[in-house]
Order: structure tokens, then sequence, then C-alpha cells
């Protein structure tokens, strides 16, 4: 005893200094990531120097602005003074109002000219409130005041109706939809806003001119004046000028602004329709251009809208942009505009967003892509479904014109460069200029492929990009040098390459008529298009926010992946950061490293957060950021052999195994199958449950009274007595699993009767299908017979076995009376009638004949059936030695959460295969239910570590037995004495970690006796004696917190097994 007490005293103070040797460890540990905080603090405040420092340059650029600005505005106070004298000057065309009196008559008047045999318009007045008749009032009497408008006669009749205007008040309108209808189109070209924004180069003055009620200074054609009367309850007018809401109007007053204008257009003047924008160098120049404007006005007698007019500004908002010496950015209200603007609900505001945000694609990178899934929710015959695919896309054109860019203006004198790059689903690109300050950008392209386009091979489509984008901007490009870069290395022999499609010969024939460019090679990172076919979302995957560990794993994998120098070759990935991502794509491509990709996979499933969704959601989950090949298979396989959704999920698939018809009985009463109706009301004679007994071929029953206390010696005279008694000992008796049925007594009477027991398999009385359903028909008769008096319903149960016997049956086309006996019984409703004696030969054989025919027609049925039941079912794949997990719905187990408890538990081993849809598993022992189960109840069991190499599946679980929770105990370590003479052993529990080892009582090892005894018999073949000094203890697992409403008691996610007797708190898997 003293040598193993100095043994063991070695042992621990070697223990000791292991644990020394770890803490010190864990502390160098600790010190090392210290060091790492103070070097990351320490770039951290490097970091923070630098960005003062460039605070710093950025006030000294500001402050030198200022001082320019300074100097500009003293050397411009002047020219201001002199604009200043130069607008009193001209005082008479910016008057309060419009004079009283008509325009002159112009180059341009406005006629209507109809379609050939059209007729006068006329609309019924619509119904106004009484503040829009009395703002109605005042509108007519000024303009009949003005001169305006007249009295009119005409058989032309429009409506009025009133719009809101910006300040409140209310506008009148003059619906002349009709009349347009039938009003042949004026063609004149109203100017395209991008073209004239590319004349504002080079400008730094602008001024902005709003003609006063622009309209109403044009005439209307003496002979189409009377078209344009409208009706009030005051009375019929037409218009002597040119009214607001005829579909010709824009037109005509543009032809006109053109007209005056034209010696000043793209020299200093740009108009289109009433905005006037003067646009110059300089101050100086700006006050001799808005000189010469505003003499042209006078001359043609135009008057400007002082309020709204804008004078000698160095930013101006010019149709939705605002403009400056810089170039063109949005406007700031319209970016407000868009941020606000609420998800639409329909198609109609679908519609209009996009309308919207059309109108600013050139600001927005890859918008084609962007809006794609918006586009397509516009298609015919697509029901309007929102999903957060299309949420996304409209919030991506928010934010990307929140920080839209400042868009240069082209300068014809320099030379061009274009980015271009294409992805999957779409191409864009970009064209940029040096004009002094760096490339720069001047307009972002982007298009959705359609059709063919999406199936041309990647080189094709990096192609179709810059074709694409010398077609758009060929304004600009032709007769200038353009550099177009790209990240398709081949695309750069382009010109050279021998062996061209018919498509490419196209291509290369346009650009090289029109163009002169050259193509240069790029990396796919440093190209500004590759980002039109990244989405916005990048951001939240940059790698310089990735983490650390994340991000050292990509680069061990990296190096060590064979597929990567290929994938390289093939152009199939691009690099930015020392990071793959896929070619075309925001995804970064995840290196066939296992313990990376595992760590991605278990990241979108397995964490509380992912939700152990299924693989297609898992899939959607991770291919947002990551890609790698095979990762739709990859995904499928870690989500089906995921331990908690095997357990925790019920199986969506048809049923397993396919319907296996008992043969069909070639003569009545060979098969018989007996079944128990329970939880009747007791009747006058103590009979509480009905004992039913059904022939499988004649389908002829007997409906026996019985009682549920009756033991199976009563059963079984019931039986002889009902039964034998009348049509013999069958040959095999179908039942379930009734403790009458499966006892000593009923088996040993079966054996020497003869009669084979089929009995069906554990929770699954579909076995016994033909007794369950007379049950049903027997209830069925029997609610019908005693609805007066409950109490006397087994006096009824002869004549409704009677009724039952006599009736035809669906299956064999006969009543069982009939096919038993060869005749049908007399009944009062029957006649009597004498009839001619059949010799007894000639009625054999008419009976066989029946029971062949019969016999023949079930047959054909169960085809039928199982034909009709298999096209719901799947053949299952289970085999001997599989490990598999069991249904527990139908198991006796006591829980406290049952809508949270797990659907399934396990996994078992398959001992053997009964019948070619039943089973035998290894139970625990403790399990007191038959150990047979169908194929139903059973699901394949897919190991996690076995298809995942060191994903362990989580600990299981305590099972609740009678209430208590028990843990399963994997073996005994040791065990040692307390003070008090009572005996603990320290337990390996099984499915956890060796850090949960712990002391128990043996007094709680009722449940597991086996690994106790394996103990025992190695303790016997040791030499040495128990160990006297006691380790450190250990608390058994915690339990599960119980809920509030379960207060001192503890839920499980694992089932207890049915009557398992409880032992004080642990079993084995073999107990």
């Amino acid at each position: 005893r003293a040598v193993r007490r100095r043994r063991e005293r070695e042992r621990e103070r070697e223990r000791e200094r292991e644990e020394r040797e770890r803490e010190r460890e864990r502390e160098r540990e600790r010190e090392r990531e210290r060091e790492r905080d103070r070097e990351r603090e320490r770039e951290r405040e490097r970091e923070r120097e630098r960005e003062r420092e460039r605070e710093r340059e950025r006030e000294i650029e500001r402050e030198q602005e200022r001082e320019r600005e300074r100097e500009r505005e003293g050397e411009g106070g002047a020219e201001r003074e002199r604009g200043e004298r130069k607008r009193e000057e001209f005082q008479d065309i910016l008057p309060h109002d419009l004079p009283n009196e008509l325009p002159p008559y112009r180059t341009h008047q406005y006629e209507i000219v109809e379609e050939p045999g059209s007729k006068p318009t006329f609309r019924s007045p619509y119904r106004l409130s009484p503040t829009e008749l009395t703002d109605m009032k005042k509108q007519i009497e000024y303009l009949l005041a003005k001169g305006l408008i007249r009295p009119s006669t005409s058989p032309y009749v429009a409506p009025v109706l009133f719009t809101p205007k910006p300040d409140g008040s209310l506008h009148m309108c003059i619906d002349y939809r009709a009349l347009n209808k039938q009003t042949i189109k004026n063609k004149y070209p109203i100017p395209r806003i991008d073209d004239l924004l590319d004349q504002l180069r080079g400008a730094t003055v602008f001024s902005k001119l709003d003609l006063r009620s622009g309209y109403w200074q044009i005439r209307m054609a003496d002979k189409s004046i009377h078209k344009t009367a409208f009706r009030t309850r005051y009375g019929s007018y037409e218009y002597l000028v040119m009214p607001f809401g005829l579909t010709n109007a824009p037109a005509t007053f543009q032809a006109e602004m053109n007209h005056i204008l034209r010696p000043l257009l793209d020299e200093c003047v740009v108009v289109y329709l009433d905005d006037i924008l003067i646009y110059s160098r300089d101050m100086k120049q700006h006050v001799e251009h808005l000189r010469r404007v505003f003499e042209i006005l006078r001359r043609e007698r135009f008057y400007v809208k002082l309020s709204k007019s804008e004078f000698a500004l160095e930013k101006v908002q010019f149709l939705g942009h605002m403009v400056s010496a810089q170039g063109v950015h949005v406007d700031p209200k319209k970016i407000e505009a868009v941020r606000t603007w609420k998800t639409p609900e329909n198609v109609k505001e679908l519609q209009q967003f996009l309308g919207f945000a059309n109108y600013y694609n050139r600001f927005v990178p890859q918008y084609a892509k962007i809006a794609a899934p918006l586009t397509n929710l516009l298609k015919k015959n697509t029901p309007y479904k929102w999903e957060p695919k299309h949420q996304e896309a409209v919030e991506q054109p928010k934010q990307a014109l929140t920080s839209a860019p400042v868009l240069v203006l082209p300068d014809p004198e320099r030379d061009y460069v274009i980015e271009a790059d294409a992805s999957d689903q779409a191409v864009g690109a970009v064209s940029m200029q040096d004009q002094g300050n760096g490339l720069q950008p001047i307009a972002y392209l982007s298009k959705k492929l359609h059709g063919a386009e999406l199936n041309y091979p990647i080189h094709d489509k990096e192609a179709l990009a810059i074709v694409i984008a010398f077609k758009a901007w060929r304004c600009y490009l032709e007769g200038r040098r353009t550099t177009v870069y790209t990240d398709h290395c081949s695309l750069k022999y382009l010109k050279t390459q021998p062996n061209l499609s018919r498509r490419q010969v196209r291509w290369i024939d346009f650009l090289e008529t029109h163009f002169h460019y050259d193509i240069v090679y790029k990396p796919g990172h440093k190209n500004k298009a590759d980002a039109l076919s990244r989405p916005a979302h990048v951001a939240a995957i940059q790698i310089e926010g990735m983490n650390p560990l994340l991000k050292g794993l990509f680069t061990h994998g990296y190096a060590i992946d064979p597929e990567i120098p290929l994938a390289e070759k093939r152009h199939l990935l691009q690099w930015d950061s020392d990071i793959a991502y896929r070619k075309g794509s925001t995804k970064i491509w995840v290196p066939n490293y296992p313990p990376l990709r595992q760590l991605l996979l278990e990241e979108y499933h397995d964490v509380l957060y992912a939700g152990h969704f299924g693989s297609n959601k898992t899939l959607t989950g991770i291919a947002k950021h990551y890609y790698w090949p095979h990762m739709a298979d990859d995904v499928q396989k870690f989500v089906t052999s995921c331990d908690t959704c095997q357990r925790m999920k019920s199986s969506k698939q048809k049923k397993a195994g396919l319907l296996q018809p008992l043969p069909v009985p070639e003569q009545p009463w060979q098969v018989v199958s007996l079944d128990f109706i329970t939880g009747l009301p007791p009747t006058t004679s103590s009979h509480d449950a009905i004992l039913v007994v059904i022939d499988k071929f004649s389908k002829m029953g007997h409906f026996i009274p019985t009682h549920t206390t009756a033991r199976t010696e009563e059963t079984a005279q019931l039986f002889v007595r009902h039964i034998i008694s009348q049509h013999g000992i069958p040959t095999t008796l179908i039942s379930d699993r009734d403790p009458k049925f499966t006892s000593k007594f009923w088996k040993e009477l079966m054996s020497l009767l003869g009669t084979k027991l089929a009995m069906s398999s554990a929770y699954h009385p579909q076995t016994d299908g033909q007794a369950e359903r007379l049950n049903e028909i027997v209830e069925q008769l029997l609610r019908a017979a005693c609805k007066d008096d409950i109490s006397k319903w087994d006096l009824h149960l002869p004549v409704l076995e009677f009724a039952y016997n006599n009736a035809t049956h669906a299956a064999t086309g006969q009543t069982p009376f009939f096919l038993c006996y060869g005749r049908h019984p007399l009944t009062p409703q029957k006649p009597t009638t004498s009839a001619t004696v059949q010799p007894a030969h000639d009625f054999i054989t008419t009976m066989h004949q029946l029971w062949d025919r019969t016999h023949k027609r079930l047959l054909d049925i169960q085809q039928q059936q199982k034909r009709q039941a298999d096209r719901h079912r799947n053949d299952h794949t289970i085999t001997v030695g599989d490990q598999v997990l069991l249904d527990i719905r139908n198991l006796d187990i006591s829980h406290l959460l049952s809508k949270l408890r797990p659907r399934f538990c396990g996994p078992f081993l398959v001992e053997a295969q009964v019948t070619p849809v039943t089973f035998r598993l290894r139970l625990p022992a403790t399990w007191k239910i038959h150990n047979a189960f169908h194929v139903q109840l059973l699901k394949p069991y897919r190991d996690p570590n076995t298809i995942f190499v060191g994903r362990q599946p989580p600990p299981p679980p305590p099972v609740l037995v009678h209430n208590e929770p028990e843990y399963e105990v994997e073996s005994v370590l040791a065990h040692r004495r307390r003070r008090n003479g009572t005996v603990e052993l320290l337990i390996r529990w099984k499915g956890y970690d060796p850090s949960e080892d712990s002391w128990v009582p043996e007094s709680d090892m009722g449940n597991a006796r086996r690994p106790l005894h394996a103990y025992l018999v190695k303790q016997e073949h040791s030499t040495a004696a128990p160990p006297e000094p006691t380790p450190p203890e250990r608390e058994p697992p915690p339990t599960p917190a119980a809920p509030p409403e379960a207060a001192g008691r503890t839920p499980s996610s694992t089932p207890a097994p049915p009557e398992a007797k409880s032992g004080g708190g642990m079993r084995t898997n073999n107990d």
C-alpha cells in the first residue's frame, strides 16, 4: 500500500507539473495576444495620425481655394455690377405679369391638324368642389382680362380639372385627351438631355432663365382656335394662345425657341422647352452673353419670370442635374426624393420607380444587373410577388445615387479611355478622360443580356461589352484615339486572331470601320468596370474586414489547392488583395481546403442565427458571398448529415417502403383477422369492449361482446365458441400486438391448433388494416342503433352482425353470407317462393366457381390498391448493419414540451430484416417494446464524421425516464471510497468530452450495470489496488434550463425510452 501511495503521489506531482506547464503556456499565449493588441493599437494610432495629416493638407487646400475665390471675387465684382446694370436695362422683359394683350404672330403658331374623318370631340364637364369652382371663376376672369381666352360657341368641348401646385394653390387644366387622340403628331425633335449637358464643358458661370407662362406667349392659329374650347358652369370659352395639355405644344414651343436663339445655340445657350441656360467661361464673357440673349427676347417680345430665374451662378440646377465647372452630378433634391421613395406595391408604382431610376442610370455602375429582378417583374404573365431580392434591387440604386460620383463633361480634343467587363447576366463599361486631374468618369453604361446573348462564351461576352460601349458612345469616340482596358487577356489579340466566327467578324468590321482603338489587358481587380459585375453589398465582405483567422485559412488554402492554377489559366477567377473572386462576380472563390469549407458550411447552417435550414436556403445564403466547384453537392451532403436536423426534422419525402400485400386466401375462413374495440360505455351486462373477427376471403364478420379486463383464457374461449365452432380452425390468424395475443398461453394454444400467428410490427396498425376498417363500420352501426339508449348496445350486436354480413361487399361483389353458404338468408322483406332444390354436386361446383372468381377479383383489387399506394411511396434503402433513427411519435413518452421535442431518437443498429419492409433494431434492454419496426418509422442515419471528417455531433441531451433526466454512461474509469463509507465512480459520459468526466455514487448505477461489470472485471485482472487520493470532483453534465412554466423540472430534447426503469439517473446504450 505504501508503494502504491508513493506511486500515486508521484503521478499527482507529475499532473501538477503538467498543469503548471500548461498554465505557463496559456500565460505566454495571453502575453502574445496582449502584444498583438498593443501592435494593433499602435497601427490604429499611426492611421489616426496619417488621417490628421491628410486633414491638415485638405484644410490647407481649402484655405488656398478660399484665397483664390476672394481673388476672383475682387476681379469679378465689377463684372457682376455690370450684369446688374444690364438686367435693369432690360427690365421691360422682366415684368411681374404678362401684358394685357396677345403675343405677336410668330414664325411658329399652334395649329391642330386632325386625322381625316375626325369629328368634333365632346366630353361632359366634371363635377368640381366649391373650392375648385371659386378658383376656376377667378382664373377665367384673369384669362379674359388678359385677352387670352374668349367666349365660344364651338362644337368642340373639353372638361376642366384641377391639379395642386407645390405652393398649395390650384392649377386649372383642360382635359384635351380626346382631342389629342385624333390629332396628327408633330415629330419635331426634343433635344437629348445628355447632348445638352455635353455642351456645358469648360463653363464656370451659369444663368438660367424661365419664361413667364411660356406657352401663353405662342398664339393659336386662327383656324384652330375653336378646337380649344372648354366648358364650365360659367360658360364655354376658347383659347387665343397655346394652352397647356395639347399634344404638340412641347414640339411647337421647342421649335420657336430654337428658331429665335439659333445664333447662340451651342455657343453660349442651350434650350429645353421654356428652360434657357446661358453658360460662359468667365464673368466678363457671361455679361456679354446675357446681353445678347436679352436683346433677342426683347426683339421677339418674350417675357422672363424673374422669381424663377437665376444669374451668375457657379453651380446651377438644370433638368434634374447639378452642373458646375467640375462636371455633372445628381440634383440633391432628387437624391432625397429617391431615398424616401416607398416600396412599390403594384406594377404601376414599380414602373414609376424604374422610370425615375432610369433617368439617372448614367451615374449608377451596373444598373442593368441591379434592376434585373425589377424588370423581370414587368414581364407579361409574371405575377407581382415582392421578394427580398426585389427590395434589395430597390435599395441598391438608392445607395448608388446617394454616393453618385461627379461626371466630367467630355473634352472632344482629348483621347478617351474605356474599361469594359462582362458577367454572366450583364455587360458594363465606363468611359473616362484625363483632363489634368487623372482619369475621371464621363459616364457609366450597363446592359442586361437577353436570349442568345446569355449563351455566349465568356470571350464573346467580353467582346460584346466593348462593342456595346462603342455603339453607345459613338458620338464621342469617332475620330479620337481610344484605349480599351479589359480583364480578359485573350481579347488583346482580337484584331489579329486568325479564326473568327461570323459574329466576331461583324463586330471587328464595325470597330475597324469607325474607330481608332487599342485593346490593353488589365487585371480584373484593377479594372473599374469590373465593379459592374459586383453588387453593392460587396462592401460587407471586403477582405479588409475579414477575420484574420479566416483570411489565414484562405491564404493557406490557395497555396495548397492544385485547382487554383488551372482555374487561373481558364480565366475562371480574378484576384484582389490576395483573395480570389469568381470571374465576373463578387463571390469569393473558396479553395479546396476541407477545414475552411467546413467552417463556412457550419457558419451558414449550424450556428443559431443560421437556423438549421434545408439545403436550398443554406446554399442560397452561402452563395451570396462564396463559390467553389460542386458547392451545391457539398451543401446537400452537409445538411443531410447534420445530426440535429436528422433528429429534429420530420421527413418531407414520400413514405418509405412499397406496399406489401398479404396473400389472398382461396376459400372462406382460411385467414382470419381479429381486433378489439375499446372505450365503449359499460352495459348492464358489464360489457365495455367488442372482439371483432373478420374472414379475409368472404369478409364475413362476427361482433362478440366482451370486457377490457377479460383474461387471455376468456378471449380464447370466445374465439373457440364463436369462430372455431362455426367455421373451423383457421390456418392463419392476423392481429396486433395486444398483450392478450402476445401472451404465452395464446401462442401455445394457436400452436396446438396448428394456426400460424401473424402480428403487426410495432406501431404499424396498417398491417391489420382489414380489422381496423371493420372496427370503423361497427362503430358507425352502433351509433345509429344506440342513439336512444347507449347502455344496451351489446343487445344490438347480433342484428348488426346480420346486417353487415347480408350487405354486398365492394371488394368481392357478393355478400359475405352468400360467399360462405351459397345462398342468401331469409329476411322480412324477402318474399317466400318455392324453388327447385339444386343437386349437391352442382351446388359444390357452383360454390367453387364462385370462390375462384372471388379470389381472382380480390387479387385484382389488391394489385390496384398496391399501384395506387406505391404512387405515394418510395422504395427504401435500409440494409442490415445500417444505423437508423426511430420515429418517437408512437412511443409512450412523458415529456414536458412535446412540440419542441426531437422527432427521432437513436441511432440504432439494424440487426435483421424480418420482412421486405420490417426491420429488427438493437434497442436498449430497458425499452420494454417490440424491436421490429416498419420502415416508415425509420430514417437512415448519416454520420456527420463519416462525410465530413472531424465534424462531431453535439453531445446528446438527457432523456427522461419517469420524468427524471438520465445521461448515458460510456465507461467507468476509476472508483474511490468516501469517509462516510460510500463508493463513488468516475464516469465517462457518452458523447461528451473527457473534461466532463465526473464522480457519482455507485447507488446511481442501477441502469448502467454493464459498464460497471466491465470495470470490475478489468480490476480483477489488474494488480493495482483502488487509489486512495481523491481527484478533484466534477459535476454531472448540466441539464437544459427548464422554462418558467416548468420550474423545478428539467425538459429534454431527446425522449426517454418507454417504460424504462429509472435507476438513479444513468443508463447505457446496451441497457
